[in-house]
């Protein structure tokens, strides 16, 4: 059997040409959901850390709104590209005694890295904790 040689030269150089944008596509797609969920992940901490700062005070007697947010700006300056000035914190005291606790909640417009790919607008994060002093007011 006598085969014929092709000429393939130029066919590595094709495959490139079209598998390249391919691939650039998904990498600006990881870049940009990555991007995304590093500034949610970011949110959930700081959402966290205020409402647990916030539930250490005695609401009767201290102001644990302004607890919880000091505690949240502080974590959201570590990155301020999370949640610049488009935040908006809400910080509210629910229940009653033996189950009042401190519900807190972060919104922000989120700004895509490379903008390739279309990821959600706005980011969330809520908590709520229970506060550590329950007596009647």
């Amino acid at each position: 059997m006598n085969r014929r040689l092709r000429n393939r030269s130029g066919s590595n150089a094709m495959e490139f040409a079209l598998t390249l944008p391919v691939f650039i596509g998904l990498m600006f797609a990881l870049i940009d959901f990555g991007w995304y969920f590093a500034n949610n992940a970011i949110l959930d901490i700081a959402v966290h850390a205020g409402c647990r700062e916030a539930s250490l005070v005695d609401p009767v007697t201290g102001d644990f709104a302004t607890a919880a947010q000091t505690k949240m700006q502080e974590i959201i300056d570590i990155v301020p590209q999370s949640c610049s000035s488009n935040c908006v914190i809400e910080i509210d005291d629910v229940g009653v005694v033996p189950a009042r606790s401190v519900s807190c909640t972060i919104t922000a417009t989120h700004k895509p890295f490379v903008d390739f790919w279309p990821t959600p607008t706005e980011l969330s994060s809520a908590t709520l904790v229970r506060f550590e002093w329950q007596r009647a007011i």
